[in-house]
């Protein structure tokens, strides 16, 4: 139901797969290759990379996402969910919820 998707990888396959699987689908992404957050403005931003680079991007997800939008930030233990948590509320994002799925968590922000 989104209008618009911008998806960003660093490994070229990885943008084909997703370019492939768009057209299979039927829907239009725009997939980039590259490592930073797009310029723009987004009212969901999922990410699923380890903390160092999480932690390196929190401002630029803060800055880029919409008051009211979500940050969805994946790919990291239980060990790293203060620190993650603790760098998005420096940016003014609202932790809401913390999933897990074996080992790995899922950690997820609003902007008010």
């Amino acid at each position: 139901g989104a209008s618009s998707v911008v998806a960003v990888d660093i490994d070229e396959n990885s943008v084909k797969n997703a370019q492939e699987n768009a057209a299979a689908n039927g829907v239009t992404i725009d997939v980039r290759l590259g490592a930073n957050v797009p310029q723009g403005t987004y009212s969901l931003i999922m990410a699923n990379i380890h903390r160092n680079i999480l932690l390196a991007q929190m401002a630029d997800y803060a800055r880029t996402l919409n008051i009211g939008g979500e940050l969805w930030l994946s790919g990291f233990y239980e060990a790293d969910c203060p620190t993650l948590i603790a760098a998005a509320t420096a940016q003014g994002l609202q932790h809401t919820a913390t999933r897990q799925n074996g080992e790995w968590r899922m950690l997820t922000f609003a902007k008010r």
